[in-house]
């Protein structure tokens, strides 16, 4: 048996109609575009050697410009020994930028395949993905996920909508759209979630950096995500998917989401985050009756959220910060002062713990009973370079610090005059005028103690704790 290759088959045929007659000198000359010359010669070698004259003498010999073994030697012992994980192209590249082996990509590949370094795509084993069967009881397993998508189709920005479905009766169980998929989207749209149905058994997302920490020895938290802490708090489990065919049912979703909502939109003629929100609960109504399955078990698995759940804690940003020695910390690239007492000089060089979501809590749990607690309202326009915070011996007093909108909550005015003096606010109406008068106001009352200090012969740019320390030095 001779094996010949498409191009030498072809040569057969010509030659072959060629010594029938059917064809002419210039016309096989011409199909099989040689000279008459090399034609002869075709037509003499098929006469004296058959089929086997036509075939490459060059073929199952080694090429002229082949490496020698001594180099392929050299760079497969390199590969084995410092890239055995490396793909043909980046040991390549390794070998001449590191090694001064310059090996084309195609030639480093067959060596590592014949090493068995490396294995063609058309060799890899594809995995199996088997279908999971659902879960029996509603509220057992929920699975949750972030889709990008332009919602709006243009009318408006691209966001993100979070998922929530149930895994034994695929019914959408809360739906919301937010900017982009980060962790306070998320306790939003888990807090709604606890306040419709309860709380499920077990949360199932995928390794996104809100669910996972993906480093193994990271130094910092309790080897949580801020996500997964809210959940622990709350006595919900959370499970991370290896693989996105794992949570294929929310995967799904998704791909109907993106073309039955977003028609759904277009026909009502939305086109913002808001008013998308406020049509979805009719949307997630009609989408359960038309998708949403019976459960093997009609037992519901969620349980009610306890007297003893404390939400606004769980689903707040929390971080630890240490108390320096002068009475400070630091959070969000601002130094807060606390006001020096006999409870907060018990707090130098200890770990507090700061709750952020829109007012800012300071909690450290000393030897006492009860929790050390400063609450901090943010509101806009009003913007310091120190930060005083007050004792609060009330649970319910804020004290403004600066920052985002926020609504009031409590009642209130100005209150000034000595060392650590504390701002409360109030009203929910005209906020942002009350903010700017207490700009104004704030202002006022910096300039007053700068000249002040001047007056006292106070170095301008030592601040007003070095003004008091120095003052003690000189009484």
């Amino acid at each position: 048996m001779v094996q010949v290759s498409q191009r030498e088959l072809e040569r057969f045929k010509i030659l072959v109609e060629l010594g029938e007659g059917r064809l002419g000198i210039d016309a096989a000359a011409t199909l099989l575009g040689v000279e008459r010359r090399q034609l002869f010669r075709l037509r003499n070698a098929l006469q004296g050697q058959g089929a086997a004259g036509l075939v490459s003498r060059k073929r199952g010999r080694p090429s002229n410009r082949a490496h020698g073994a001594p180099l392929r030697s050299t760079a497969i012992g390199l590969v084995r020994d410092r890239y055995a994980d490396f793909g043909p192209t980046l040991a390549a590249e390794k070998l001449l930028e590191l090694h001064g082996l310059p090996l084309g990509v195609e030639t480093l590949r067959q060596w590592m395949i014949a090493d068995g370094l490396w294995m063609r795509r058309k060799d890899r084993r594809q995995r199996v993905f088997q279908p999971r069967p659902r879960r029996d009881c509603l509220g057992e397993l929920v699975q949750i996920d972030g889709s990008e998508h332009w919602w709006f189709e243009g009318r408006g920005p691209q966001c993100t909508l979070l998922v929530f479905i149930d895994d034994a009766t695929s019914r959408l169980m809360e739906l919301r759209l937010v900017e982009t998929e980060a962790a306070f989207g998320y306790f939003q749209s888990t807090r709604a979630y606890l306040a419709a149905h309860g709380k499920p058994v077990t949360f199932y997302s995928d390794k996104h950096s809100i669910f996972r920490i993906s480093k193994a020895d990271a130094v910092q938290g309790r080897g949580m995500t801020q996500f997964g802490r809210a959940l622990h708090d709350l006595n919900i489990d959370i499970l991370c998917a290896d693989t996105p065919q794992a949570k294929g049912r929310v995967e799904r979703a998704n791909k109907t989401l993106q073309d039955r909502l977003v028609k759904e939109f277009r026909l009502q003629g939305i086109c913002s985050i808001e008013a998308g929100n406020a049509a979805l609960p009719a949307f997630m109504a009609a989408y359960n009756v038309r998708f949403a399955k019976v459960a093997g078990n009609a037992r519901d698995m969620h349980r009610p959220v306890a007297s003893t759940d404390d939400l606004d804690t769980a689903f707040s940003w929390q971080e630890e910060r240490t108390v320096s020695c002068s009475l400070t910390l630091q959070y969000e690239k601002v130094l807060f002062l606390l006001r020096p007492g006999e409870l907060t000089r018990s707090l130098a060089r200890k770990r507090v713990t700061v709750h952020d979501f829109g007012v800012v809590q300071i909690r450290v749990t000393p030897k006492t009973r009860n929790p050390f607690t400063i609450k901090a309202l943010l509101i806009s326009g009003v913007t310091w370079k120190w930060h005083f915070l007050n004792h609060a011996r009330n649970l319910g007093e804020f004290i403004v610090l600066g920052g985002d909108d926020v609504p009031f909550d409590g009642a209130g005015g100005l209150h000034g005059g000595g060392f650590g003096h504390h701002v409360a606010v109030g009203g929910r109406e005209g906020h942002n005028a009350h903010a700017r008068r207490l700009s104004e106001r704030v202002e006022e009352v910096a300039l007053q103690r700068r000249l002040e200090r001047a007056a006292c012969g106070a170095d301008k740019e030592g601040g007003f704790e070095g003004g008091r320390r120095r003052g003690r030095r000189e009484g």
